[in-house]
């Protein structure tokens, strides 16, 4: 993902346009990265089961959004876990904007960076626990133009990752004097199939008694004893809310879905998950050979800009050599996600160890949470509260 300095001829006046070339001395640009979660790329081996319930041939899913989250009326995507959901609205946090801030504060500042009329918030970013994610799947650097940032970005981001879109100054190119870059990549391909359901579920939006169809993946009530069945682990079942891991064996990382009632933040639905699969009521086992499991498709890409870290100046003392005011550029990040039900090939007749006969139906037809984290670790690098259909597959 890539930002720009910020623009100096505004409509305002001329005399303060004047002033604001000599105070945009050094830009500070935190370019988000773009998050892959592509759960599976391309058309899985063939699958064979013994059942009738064998998944359909992976069929790639065309995106249900791309563009600006300015045409998005009812998803928000938050600066940190602690910012506030608003009501009715989805809300999508990535690591990728936390690791170019503490890279920036690390190679740049030295130290915590606090923005002025945005205090607070500079404090969550410094203070927040860094994700668990491993260093080779993530870039970030940060330094200052005359140093070559630029030339170093552009020159080791395509070694890690040739798809990653990288800074939009080249090594001839003008850009800001200082610039701070994050890019994160991760796949998680499911170790067996999940089957691509037909027909479509009445999605129950927050806040709303009416229903919106969707399509879903997952296991049907009839399919029997499979491998994609046995890889599902319930975390926890109480008081109409559950939470399942979809891919018990998927290492590092693992994806977790569940059903809770509304949170305040995104790390007030991290604590109540954790809290209560740490508890296991009525979970941590296998489903049932007769439970189904209805898990809605996604696949999006968005570009964010943060105008609450946009054109702030900096509260500290400036960096040595520069003796006028900084600000910050353009803070914008990208997000691409993908669920869907592809994922390798399936084995029939697996034994389930265990047997989970709570919900009839494991049905994420309502507001939800998705985190994507490294397994057996508390800090996720993705989270996305799940309130309407705006972002899902219909």
């Amino acid at each position: 993902m890539t930002s720009g300095p910020t623009n100096p001829t505004s409509d305002a006046p001329s005399s303060s346009r004047n002033v604001f070339r000599v105070l945009l001395v050094l830009a500070i640009v935190l370019a988000g990265a773009n998050l892959l979660m592509w759960l599976g790329e391309g058309e899985p081996p063939d699958v064979k089961l013994a059942d009738a319930k064998a998944p359909k041939p992976y069929t790639p899913l065309a995106p249900t959004f791309e563009g600006s989250s300015a045409k998005l009326s009812r998803t928000v995507v938050v600066p940190t876990l602690e910012s506030p959901i608003p009501q009715g609205k989805s809300a999508i946090w990535c690591a990728s904007l936390l690791l170019a801030w503490r890279q920036l504060e690390k190679d740049v500042f030295k130290g915590p960076l606090i923005l002025l009329e945005v205090e607070e918030l500079c404090r969550r970013l410094t203070n927040a626990p860094r994700p668990d994610i491993r260093p080779e799947d993530y870039y970030a650097a940060a330094g200052f133009a005359k140093d070559g940032i630029s030339d170093r970005i552009h020159r080791e981001l395509p070694l890690r990752f040739p798809s990653a879109p990288g800074p939009a100054w080249g090594p001839d190119t003008k850009g800001p004097d200082v610039l701070a870059y994050a890019y994160l990549e991760v796949a998680l391909k499911f170790s067996h199939a999940f089957v691509e359901l037909t027909g479509t579920v009445q999605f129950h939006e927050e806040g709303t008694t009416q229903g919106s169809e969707i399509s879903t993946f997952g296991i049907p009530e009839d399919a029997g004893a499979n491998a994609y069945r046995e890889q599902v682990r319930v975390l926890f079942d109480t008081a109409g809310e559950f939470a399942v891991d979809l891919d018990r064996h998927s290492k590092p990382y693992q994806i977790v879905l569940a059903r809770l009632n509304r949170p305040a933040t995104l790390q007030k639905g991290l604590e109540t998950l954790k809290e209560k699969s740490n508890r296991g009521e009525g979970g941590q086992v296998s489903l049932g050979e007769e439970t189904a499991l209805l898990v809605p498709y996604m696949h999006w890409a968005l570009e964010h800009d943060f105008p609450e870290l946009s054109d702030k100046k900096v509260r500290q003392p400036l960096l040595p050599g520069i003796t006028n005011d900084v600000y910050t550029g353009n803070v914008t990040q990208t997000v691409r996600f993908r669920l869907d039900s592809s994922g390798a090939a399936v084995a029939s007749g697996v034994p389930v160890p265990a047997s989970w006969n709570g919900h009839p139906k494991l049905m994420f037809d309502g507001p939800f949470l998705i985190v994507f984290k490294t397994r057996d670790q508390d800090q996720p690098f993705f989270a996305f509260w799940v309130a309407n259909v705006e972002l899902l597959q219909h």
